[in-house]
């Protein structure tokens, strides 16, 4: 796995998903390596903007190391047409990686991206397919409007490891999805790809 520390000018980025207006990404790449990840365009777009060869998804992780300071930075410059839009419509983790891939267990951009939203209650809906995210359960219990998705294509956990070989296992998404329902959150599924005889 290569692992590089970058900077980045902007982490806040105007999206158009039906979860939000806004989405973040505290990295580039995911170390859950999913075989059929449609992110992979992240990198081919990467590598045309830094003249270099594409990496194989899967095999890479940029840490976006200074993201808390920039969202910082950028909550402050919106205009007030842009906060109303941020704190109604809220912000997605993540779009193009797992905010809760490994490294976050060393890193925690996202813990720390979370306590600054938390600050202006600013709504967020996360999708992972880590059970890491009830590392952060009081942090999104503080929240006033904060929904916690994970993503499944079986519950066969052998299956599971073909496809999405270093996520948590289908049951323990299954058990952190309870445990967050169970502490008043907003939870749901998200079931995709959809394999046909597996699904």
């Amino acid at each position: 796995m290569e692992i590089r520390e970058i900077q980045v000018k902007s982490i806040l980025v105007k999206s158009k998903l039906p979860a939000s207006d806004w989405v973040i990404n505290p990295y580039r790449g995911c170390g859950h390596g999913c075989v059929w990840c449609y992110a992979r365009f992240v990198e081919d777009f990467a590598s045309q903007r830094e003249k270099r060869l594409p990496r194989p998804w899967g095999s890479f992780v940029d840490i976006k190391i200074n993201a808390p300071q920039v969202l910082r930075k950028q909550l402050e410059r919106s205009s007030p047409k842009e906060w109303q839009n941020i704190t109604t419509r809220g912000v997605f983790l993540s779009s193009a990686t797992d905010c809760y891939q490994p490294l976050e267990a060393k890193y925690k951009l996202t813990r720390r991206i979370l306590e600054i939203l938390l600050e202006h209650q600013i709504p967020v809906t996360i999708l992972t397919e880590s059970a890491l995210v009830l590392r952060d359960l009081e942090i999104l219990k503080k929240f006033k409007n904060a929904a916690v998705g994970f993503t499944l294509i079986t519950f066969n956990s052998q299956i599971s490891r073909w496809f999405q070989p270093q996520t948590s296992l289908p049951q323990e998404r299954i058990t952190a999805l309870k445990t967050l329902h169970q502490n008043g959150l907003k939870t749901y599924i998200h079931v995709g790809p959809y394999l046909p005889e597996i699904t």
